[in-house]
Parts: structure tokens; C-alpha cells; sequence
């Protein structure tokens, strides 16, 4: 039987570059455990570590949602402790190692950068399959290039990164990020939502978990006329 287990963590953006002050943003990592294999999505938490000990993982494979440095700020750590395949879109695998475009000096105060991840690059509508579970890739870029969804059927799930944060769709304000692109994102995201049960969870970045039934009820970018 598969599992999915939230690891929320709480981090202080504190740039002028990105926003005025110091705001706190509530973040989530998400563990998948199945009887023969682990999925971690993203790797910005250092609560990750305590949660692998705790679960007695020894092999991750990791799908990143995207580059920024919030989502791989531990990605390199990981590496070196764990035995790793990681998978990110093809047009963010530069994010790994420049921190200029992957915002780190944005919201940290050193270059994360994850140098010595040799990264499986995936593309639009491709399928990963850890064990009993597969993983459909849906390319939404506009927060970066490469910004991907990941849907599992079988867990009735969609972990969305940044694409989706409850009432709202995150900013293009940040490295890579295109507004034209967005646009077009937000219209493949509501074609893709329509066709799923609205018992599917939404599990997000930032924010907590909500149902697709509770989210076409608050987010107005999604869906304006509903």
C-alpha cells in the first residue's frame, strides 16, 4: 500500500528584490512511500532528513517541480547521503548549477546550487513509473521554463510546485519567469483539472493540501467565471 506523507517547513523571504520586509511562507515537501520504493517531490527542506530517518529510506528517487533554489536547497546534501535518481524538465536542468537563475540570492543568503546532480531531464505528457505508481508529467511553464505537475491515478493526486497555491497562480517576478507562458499554462492547467474527479488532492508548494472540488471554488485565475 502507497502513502503520501507531508513534510511542511516554514521559510523568511527577507530580499528587497523580491518583496518589501520579511514575510514568513509556509512550504511543503512531499514523501510517497510504496512497498518497494520512495518519491520524494522537491528537496528545499532540511526537515526532509528527519523525515527519511524516520521512514528508514536509503534509496530516493526525486521529482523536482522546478529549479528554483527554495525547491533544491538541499538537493546536493541529499545526494551525498543517499543513493539518488533525480528527474526534472529538460529546460530547468540549468537551474541546478547557476544560482543567478535559479533566485537565490532572492530569497537566500548564499548560491544554492546542486552541481553534482546528474539529472534525468523529462519532457510534456511523459510517464515515470516507480513501482505500483505512475507519475504524469504536465509542462506548465511560466514561473520557469521548465515548471512541471506531476498526476498519480492511482493516489488520485497532483503536486502542482508553484503552478498552484490555493487562490492564486505564483509570480513570473522571479528568474525565468514569463508571463506569455503563464498564460498559456493557465489555460492547459484548467483543460487538464476539468477532466479529473473533484475528489483529487491538490497537493501544493506553498500552502496546505486542498481538494480539486474546495480549489475550482476559490481560485478566480483558474477558473474567473466560476
Amino acid at each position: 500500500m502507497s502513502k503520501i506523507i507531508t513534510i511542511p517547513w516554514t521559510w523568511v523571504i527577507s530580499s528587497k528584490e523580491f518583496i518589501k520586509g520579511k514575510t514568513k511562507i509556509e512550504s511543503n515537501s512531499y514523501l510517497i512511500k510504496t512497498p518497494n520504493m520512495n518519491i520524494l517531490i522537491d528537496a528545499g527542506s532540511k526537515e526532509i532528513f528527519k523525515v527519511l530517518k524516520e521512514q528508514e529510506v536509503n534509496h530516493l528517487n526525486i521529482l523536482l517541480t522546478h529549479g528554483h533554489a527554495d525547491h533544491i536547497k538541499y538537493l546536493q546534501e541529499i545526494l551525498e547521503w543517499y543513493k539518488c535518481k533525480v528527474f526534472i524538465h529538460q529546460n530547468d536542468q540549468i537551474l541546478l548549477k547557476d544560482s543567478d537563475l535559479n533566485g537565490s540570492k532572492l530569497v537566500h543568503n548564499n548560491k544554492i546550487t546542486a552541481k553534482g546532480c546528474n539529472s534525468v531531464p523529462i519532457t510534456d505528457d511523459e510517464t515515470l513509473r516507480f513501482d505500483n505508481l505512475s507519475f504524469q508529467v504536465i509542462h506548465t511553464p511560466g514561473h520557469t521554463h521548465g515548471s512541471v505537475m506531476y498526476y498519480c491515478e492511482q493516489l488520485h493526486a497532483l503536486f502542482t510546485g508553484d503552478m498552484i497555491l490555493w487562490d492564486t497562480i505564483w509570480s513570473t517576478r522571479v528568474p525565468t519567469g514569463n508571463k506569455d507562458e503563464r498564460k498559456q499554462s493557465i489555460k492547459k492547467i484548467k483543460e487538464f483539472l476539468d477532466k479529473l474527479p473533484e475528489n483529487t488532492v491538490i497537493y501544493p508548494w506553498h500552502g496546505p493540501v486542498i481538494t480539486l472540488k474546495k480549489l475550482k471554488a476559490i481560485n478566480k485565475k483558474i477558473w474567473p467565471n466560476e
